[in-house]
């Protein structure tokens, strides 16, 4: 089964791969994402090469290969069009599960990997689904045209290629909701508040056993709750990022995309353009606190800028990884 890494460029540039079992890069993912998707962000080319792992899983199941198929000439026809619409419908988990159950040699069938025929909980968004789609068909257009364009017979190919594209594209899920048509729920405003109680350094519910980590952890949520920014955009702040204006302090969120000084190999980025976002005065205090009494207690902090940093054994001062705050 491929692998999906993160290598980290000597300029600071991440570039995801998808490897084989034997870690060598895949050659037509690599090849595509270098030629089609390198000006892309690692979050763009990371989701694409997601999608194509799961086109091998769909060949690793119906026993196919497509590259082949293009070599000789073949080109996937409705059928392909109907099953990896189906395919793409579906959660990883689920697919590895059953991978997994044919590798025991135990007896499935694959037939049963349909939308109609499976629980909504192994399913994904349509939105998703729709996202999966056009990767894969960018993917094979790619590889196809590079493969067909030197066959004898390559305007016909290519010809049956752009009509298999437009198939893939006319079988989207159209809903924008979820398969049953309904609205996720939301937490309720007094839920909100609870959650935001149980982060404060004092309450009893507070699962974090240590000061300094309550302190580190209190201070992501508060800041997530007051700037609306995403938590990787939260967990990009350094400490020029914050403006100590006596009466008017402000976070300035901006975007390091490929940022030598950080050293995680899946970084996160700001989505957005860069703006500043005011914050209470007690808000602007409490990170200062931290910045000069708990950051600076662990060495390795003084390597990077970051403001939030791991907390936990030989990595503690390091930087906090993505979406991750139990460290």
């Amino acid at each position: 089964m491929h692998t999906l890494i993160q290598t980290i460029f000597s300029n600071g540039e991440r570039f995801p791969m998808l490897v084989n079992e034997d870690e060598v890069p895949d050659f037509w993912a690599t090849l595509f994402t270098s030629h089609e998707l390198r000006n892309q962000t690692q979050s763009s080319i990371s989701s694409c090469l997601s999608s194509i792992r799961h086109l091998y899983k769909w060949e690793k199941i119906n026993n196919k290969n497509i590259v082949d198929d293009f070599k000789q000439s073949l080109v996937p026809g409705t059928w392909f069009v109907e099953s990896i619409r189906n395919h793409c419908g579906l959660k990883s988990e689920h697919i590895d599960k059953k991978l997994a159950q044919k590798l025991n040699k135990r007896i499935v069938s694959f037939k049963q990997l349909k939308l109609a025929k499976t629980s909504a909980i192994s399913q994904v968004s349509c939105d998703y689904q729709q996202r999966r789609m056009y990767d894969i068909s960018a993917f094979l257009m790619f590889v196809g045209s590079t493969i067909l364009k030197n066959k004898p017979n390559s305007k016909f190919l290519i010809a049956e290629l752009n009509d298999l594209a437009k198939a893939i594209e006319a079988n989207y899920p159209r809903s924008s909701f979820s398969r049953n048509n309904k609205r996720l729920p939301h937490a309720e405003k007094v839920i909100f508040e609870k959650f935001l109680e149980v982060f404060k350094p004092d309450s009893e519910q507070n699962p974090f056993k240590r000061y300094d980590l309550k302190i580190r952890n209190y201070l992501l949520v508060q800041l997530l709750f007051w700037t609306g920014a995403r938590s990787g955009e939260i967990l990009s702040l350094t400490i020029d990022d914050i403006d100590y204006d006596l009466n008017s302090p402000k976070v300035k969120i901006n975007r390091r995309h490929d940022d030598f000084a950080d050293s995680r190999k899946y970084q996160p980025v700001t989505k957005t353009n860069s703006r500043e976002i005011i914050i209470p005065i007690w808000l602007r205090n409490e990170i200062d606190h931290y910045i000069n009494k708990i950051r600076r207690q662990y060495p390795n902090s003084k390597k990077h800028p970051y403001i939030f940093v791991s907390h936990k054994g030989l990595s503690a001062g390091q930087l906090n990884r993505h979406q991750s705050y139990r460290h």
